[in-house]
C-alpha cells in the first residue's frame, strides 16, 4: 500500500500567500481551512511541495470535483513551478516549515515576489506587500 504523506502539501507560491494571511478569504470555510493549516504550518510541520492544488486549495470553491482549479488555465502552475526553481526546491522532498518559510523570505526578491503576486486579485486588493511578507518570514 501506499505510505500516507503526513504533514501539508503546499503549492510553492502559497509560500508568498501564508505569511500575509490576515483572515481574508474567498467563503468562510476556506478562511477556516486556511487558519487550521496555518496553525500547523507555524506550530512546525512536515511540507511536500507542488505546482498543483494542494492542503489549502481543498477548501477553495475554485476547486472542481476533479479536482483542478477553475480559475487557472494553467498560469498558477507556471507560477509555482518558477517558485521551485527561484527557490531550488524539490518537489519529492520533506521541508520542516519554519525553515521553508525562513528559505523563501531570505531568497526571494521583491522583482520576483512581484512577478508571481503583481497580478493577483489579493494583491490588487492591498492585502499583500513584499515587506510584509519578508516580515513575517523571518521572525
Amino acid at each position: 500500500g501506499t505510505v500516507q504523506m503526513r504533514g501539508i502539501r503546499l503549492r510553492a507560491h502559497h509560500l508568498l500567500c501564508c505569511p500575509q494571511f490576515a483572515g481574508n478569504g474567498y467563503d468562510e470555510k476556506f478562511t477556516k481551512n486556511m487558519a487550521e493549516k496555518l496553525e500547523l504550518l507555524k506550530s512546525g510541520c512536515p511540507v511536500h511541495i507542488t505546482a498543483a492544488p494542494d492542503d489549502l486549495c481543498s477548501a477553495c470553491p475554485n476547486l472542481d470535483p476533479s479536482g483542478h482549479c477553475s480559475l487557472d488555465n494553467n498560469s498558477i502552475e507556471a507560477l509555482d513551478l518558477h517558485l521551485i526553481e527561484i527557490l531550488g526546491l524539490d518537489t519529492a522532498e520533506e521541508y520542516d516549515s519554519p525553515a521553508l518559510f525562513r528559505q523563501a523570505g531570505e531568497n526571494i526578491t521583491e522583482p520576483a515576489f512581484m512577478s508571481v503576486c503583481g497580478s493577483c486579485r489579493w494583491y490588487r486588493k492591498g492585502l499583500c506587500s513584499y515587506s510584509t511578507f519578508r516580515k513575517n518570514c523571518l521572525s
